[in-house]
């Protein structure tokens, strides 16, 4: 899980800000953010979305052509405002600027999330907050091994998918299977390895000529101790006028400070300590330009500067 267990820093030294936000991350809707108010306009907004069909959503067209950039710049928050506090989420997110993401898009995200808090926060009810101690393979892994045999095929790449008016043919590097129906769970920007007959329609082909990767890189810096927990921080800084736009306490375990004593009598205490720095969108991009070194020089600079440690300087 996500240690929230102490304080939280947002981080912006170009406007003379440092901040410590108490019980582990810094709320996206505390009354102190200057987008407080929009930002309950946006969930407002989200619940009018259909998430059957987006198209369906009122005012969806003009929701689709509108970036999320436009429609918070619509409801008064300065440009300065929106680089500070929306775009290093939707970088840390979906690793793009709020200019180059769609208002339905978005929206339609923020409902199924249950809500914008939700879709960011590092606490219980966030999408940041579970892990998987050794990986997320072990998932996959864990799937094949307890369902009946041959059910999860792993390493198995499709080649080609075919569809009938009764069936669908896969092809894959390790053999043919056939179904009724078909769900494809990967990206758009993948479809471009698989040959589809016949081709895709017109709705989703233009889908995936459109859709294009963002830049997402992490930096984990590994510790020989919790340094950050014994200064009573959390260890998620926000730092949104650097390359890394946020960072996570990325230790293997649950912290002492959690006063989880089940899962430290379980022997889930950490085997590694570590913070992740992430290096997303646009100044990620610029980040992924320097040579090794400095990308290395720079993520522990600017993580260094957030903490205001010495500790912070010396991963092993």
């Amino acid at each position: 899980m996500q240690n929230t267990v102490g304080n939280a820093i947002f981080y912006a030294p170009q406007h003379g800000i440092r901040v410590l936000a108490e019980d582990g991350a810094d709320d996206p809707l505390s009354k102190d953010n200057p987008l407080y108010e929009i930002y309950l306009k946006m969930d407002k907004l989200s619940q009018t979305v259909d998430l059957e069909d987006p198209s369906r959503t009122p005012g969806a067209l003009d929701l689709d052509a509108l970036s999320m950039y436009s429609w918070f710049r619509e409801q008064g928050a300065s440009a300065d405002e929106i680089a500070l506090f929306l775009d290093p989420s939707m970088n840390a997110l979906v690793s793009l600027d709020a200019s180059e993401l769609s208002s339905l898009g978005q929206l339609a995200a923020i409902k199924m999330c249950g809500g914008w808090r939700n879709m960011i926060a590092s606490n219980a009810r966030g999408a940041q907050y579970q892990r998987t101690r050794n990986g997320n393979q072990s998932l996959a892994t864990f799937l094949q091994s307890t369902l009946l045999p041959g059910t999860v095929r792993l390493s198995t790449p499709v080649s080609t998918i075919e569809r009938t008016e009764s069936s669908v043919k896969v092809t894959t590097a390790k053999g043919v299977f056939t179904s009724s129906a078909i769900i494809l769970g990967m990206g758009p920007t993948m479809y471009s390895g698989i040959r589809f007959e016949p081709p895709l329609g017109m709705v989703n082909r233009l889908s995936v000529e459109r859709s294009f990767n963002g830049v997402y890189s992490k930096c984990i810096l590994v510790y020989d101790k919790l340094w950050w927990t014994e200064k009573g921080l959390s260890g998620t800084p926000s730092t949104p006028e650097g390359y890394t736009h946020v960072t996570f306490d990325t230790s293997d375990g649950v912290h002492p400070s959690s006063g989880d004593k089940a899962a430290l009598a379980a022997g889930l205490s950490p085997r590694q300590y570590s913070l992740t720095a992430f290096l997303v969108g646009p100044r990620g991009a610029e980040w992924a330009l320097l040579s090794p070194e400095d990308r290395k020089a720079a993520a522990i600079s600017e993580v260094a500067g957030a903490f205001e440690s010495e500790d912070a300087k010396n991963p092993t």
